[in-house]
């Protein structure tokens, strides 16, 4: 199987990037890459006016697009879009980022590299390139950690009066909030999604 890594057309390559998250969403919530409508607000959003959009990188196999490196409003930030069944893909088009999406500060080539925290594969990978001798700014772990030792969710939260912005003041805050239905308002079936 022919499999290459190059630079984005944008008239050619966007519709068909989409459908690539497209076709490697997972309904069940474990999926990695973005969803197809954030690729397109990508390309709209007024900030991509400082987007080199020719440096994104595209890995296709076969003619069909498996992998997409890209910035999302700026240049020095990666974020990875690969079908799962080319992870092998990832080194290289993290490779294709260093060279192409990086940008020069102080002396240097910086780039910032945002990973799903579910990718545990491109976590791996971009540790070895940091043991490689290479400093990436920040930490591969997750900036959003699961569980904080000692943290507990508030009791309830305030909630507004009708006319007024904001939480309600005084005694009224400590008074319980009427309990919240179960049964309709969610097409009756006593579920909430």
């Amino acid at each position: 199987m022919s499999i290459s890594v190059r630079p984005y057309n944008h008239p050619v390559d966007f519709e068909n990037v989409g459908r690539s998250l497209v076709r490697t969403y997972s309904p069940t919530g474990n999926h990695i890459n973005w969803l197809q409508p954030r690729w397109e607000y990508m390309h709209f959003h007024p900030l991509i006016a400082g987007v080199d959009r020719d440096a994104i990188g595209v890995g296709e196999a076969e003619g069909t697009i498996v992998a997409v490196i890209h910035p999302e409003h700026r240049m020095g930030m990666a974020f990875f879009e690969v079908d799962p069944g080319f992870a092998h893909l990832k080194p290289e088009m993290l490779a294709y980022a260093e060279e192409y999406l990086s940008v020069a500060t102080n002396e240097r080539k910086e780039l910032r590299i945002y990973i799903n925290d579910r990718d545990i594969e491109l976590q791996r990978i971009a540790t070895y390139r940091i043991s490689d001798g290479r400093r990436i700014r920040g930490d591969v772990a997750s900036r959003h950690p699961r569980s904080v030792p000692g943290a507990r969710a508030p009791g309830r939260f305030p909630t507004e009066e009708p006319g007024r912005r904001g939480p309600r003041t005084g005694s009224r805050m400590s008074s319980p909030s009427p309990p919240i239905p179960t049964t309709g308002g969610w097409g009756g079936s006593g579920d909430r999604p």
